[in-house]
């Protein structure tokens, strides 16, 4: 080969390299940002569900507040060996 075609090529090697590089390196940065949209998305998912599950349960609690009407708490003593305390 001559000098020409020799440089030539390396001109090209090194202008389609220099492209992939910045080609690629945007399209990983792309799929990066998907993969965190997706991540966020199934995160809002997740709390609206949570949300849901306090709004049920304030009104689970409203529905049950005045349903204990006395607790009633007795403390027992060891008794010794006559049975008395």
């Amino acid at each position: 080969m001559n000098p020409m075609k020799h440089l030539l090529t390396l001109a090209v090697l090194g202008a389609g390299s220099v492209f992939v590089y910045s080609t690629g390196s945007s399209l990983i940065k792309d799929v990066q940002f998907a993969l965190a949209e997706e991540r966020v998305e199934a995160t809002r998912a997740e709390l609206s569900t949570i949300q849901d599950l306090s709004g049920i349960f304030k009104k689970i609690n409203k529905a049950l507040e005045k349903s204990v009407v006395h607790v009633r708490v007795e403390k027992r003593t060891p008794r010794d060996r006559t049975g008395n305390a």
